[in-house]
């Protein structure tokens, strides 16, 4: 009998009313690939991005589309060249950009990372996209420093939220800019300094910061510069043609303005199962939907109000 499984497909780009839950056939396991049957998927903000059609130059057109770039499952089977993964391990699966909506993926081997025991799925699923922008921002791109000051704007959300905690731990001086309701939350991550950028602004924040990250790219480099350090760094998330001129213009020493990418590897997604294994990283989960309420959850997301991740449920 032909096994089947559930996948939310888009077959245009549009509303959060184009993700369609259907029943296809399990995916077949070439000989490098395992088979996973997912119990997460996370939403993040580029999934709604892609299916508007924001993300044409990276998506392309072929339809239908599968989203979802993170998920966390069992291992079902395991393809007959592939070594160091077995049936029934509990993994991360980086999916790229696309394919984690899924109930069951086959996916390269090179691109599961073991979960830890005391690590849960939806922990797992959460990692690969929010920990590794934050990672590669902080420690790749700014190579922050014991004692520097960071400004995490946006410090709520998926990325902002790891990326508090990853300062913190590096010794640095943390100020977090959010909605007021979310301070406590901050606090309790470990920011020194918080701030409601609904009622202050950048310019009105006392002194200047090695690093400015930005996380949900709504400032520009224009309006941070002169709150960066000689030499500080203005970090954005979105490949804006503005974020990638500025970025040519400021490669002389000074201050300067770089995009982050999410580029999650399996070296640097253990890295981060690790520390929340230690519990020296907190995942910050904000709602949790059944598959069937993926529109809901893509909804939820578009309001910009989540604290930390949204993760969908098998």
């Amino acid at each position: 009998m032909l096994s089947m499984m559930k996948q939310v497909v888009i077959h245009a780009f549009g509303g959060a009313d184009e993700l369609m839950l259907t029943e296809t056939p399990s995916p077949k396991v070439q000989p490098g690939e395992v088979l996973i049957q997912n119990e997460v998927a996370a939403v993040n903000p580029y999934d709604w991005m892609a299916r508007k059609g924001e993300m044409k130059f990276l998506t392309g057109r072929k339809f239908p589309m599968v989203l979802g770039a993170e998920a966390a499952g069992v291992v079902k089977e395991v393809g007959s060249a592939v070594q160091g993964l077995h049936q029934g391990a509990r993994v991360i699966a980086i999916c790229g950009r696309a394919g984690g909506y899924a109930q069951q993926i086959a996916i390269a081997a090179s691109q599961v990372v073991a979960l830890p025991d005391n690590v849960d799925f939806d922990e797992g699923a959460c990692l690969p996209v929010a920990g590794s922008t934050a990672w590669d921002a902080l420690h790749q791109i700014a190579k922050i420093e014991r004692g520097q000051r960071v400004l995490i704007y946006g410090a709520a959300g998926g990325v902002g939220t790891c990326a508090v905690q990853l300062a913190k731990q590096a010794g640095c001086e943390v100020t977090a800019a959010a909605r007021s309701d979310k301070h406590e939350l901050l606090r309790s991550l470990g920011a020194d300094h918080v701030f409601d950028y609904t009622r202050q602004s950048l310019a009105q924040t006392p002194g200047v910061f090695d690093l400015i990250f930005d996380t949900p790219s709504v400032l520009g480099y224009l309006q941070t510069k002169k709150k960066l350090s000689d030499g500080g760094v203005y970090i954005a998330t979105l490949p804006t043609p503005a974020a990638f001129l500025w970025w040519g213009l400021t490669l002389l020493p000074g201050r300067k303005c770089r995009v982050v990418l999410a580029a999650p590897t399996v070296k640097k997604v253990a890295t981060l199962a690790s520390l929340v294994s230690q519990r020296q990283l907190r995942v910050v989960i904000d709602r949790s939907y059944p598959i069937e309420q993926v529109a809901e959850a893509h909804r939820y997301s578009e309001t910009k109000r989540a604290a930390g991740k949204i993760v969908l449920k098998f």
